[in-house]
């Protein structure tokens, strides 16, 4: 075999592996539930995949899709507002590096939280949530969320009830980050450092 074509077909080999094991440690779009990703690690995908649209209501109950979010690098978490620690934690650093981008760039770059609670999450409970975080984080949910959100990967179960009616929603907590045409093009495990934000979505923005 001549030396350039194998060195063309180990090039391919490699790639396909490296997509292989990226997609093992991040997990993929798929109709089959992963198990809860607190141990995910997150970063660049080799190559971007497509993901299926999201459809219902925003914060102020104005019908959305994700393709509202065409055309800016959008980073989608999927949460519940009454989360203790993932989800505030999570969506505070993320809105804080937006917050802190310089003005030009911050119209190109987006934060999505995504409802997985739409029983106690209405659009007036998401409008106050988002707005006690910083970035100008974007709120959006739907009666099926959860069905949607099964085809990104992204599990939910609600756990045991409290004495007060209360609950914890055990779900996957990994970050989506989306190309403006709308690809997953990297993710960011549960609760990402600031560092590991920033260089990122540094990279990603060509900051």
């Amino acid at each position: 075999m001549p030396v350039r074509i194998a060195q063309i077909l180990g090039g391919v080999l490699l790639g396909v592996v490296a997509t292989a094991v990226w997609f093992a440690a991040v997990g993929v779009p798929s109709t089959n539930v992963p198990p809860a990703d607190a141990d995910i690690v997150g970063g660049v995908a080799p190559q971007p995949f497509d993901v299926p649209v999201l459809r219902g209501v925003d914060a102020f109950r104005d019908s959305v899709t994700t393709e509202n979010w065409l055309g800016r690098t959008t980073a989608v978490f999927f949460g519940y507002t009454s989360c203790p620690d993932v989800c505030p934690i999570t969506l505070a650093r993320i809105g804080r590096y937006r917050a802190e981008l310089p003005a030009e760039l911050q119209d190109g770059f987006a934060v999505l939280f995504v409802s997985l609670d739409p029983v106690r999450d209405t659009p007036e409970r998401i409008r106050e949530y988002t707005g006690s975080l910083p970035g100008g984080v974007e709120g959006m949910t739907a009666d099926d969320i959860r069905a949607q959100a099964e085809r990104w990967g992204v599990r939910a179960e609600d756990g045991a009830l409290f004495g007060d009616g209360a609950y914890l929603v055990d779900h996957t907590a990994r970050t989506f980050i989306l190309n403006p045409g709308g690809d997953v093009v990297a993710t960011l495990g549960p609760m990402p450092g600031s560092e590991e934000i920033t260089s990122l979505l540094d990279r990603l923005l060509e900051r």
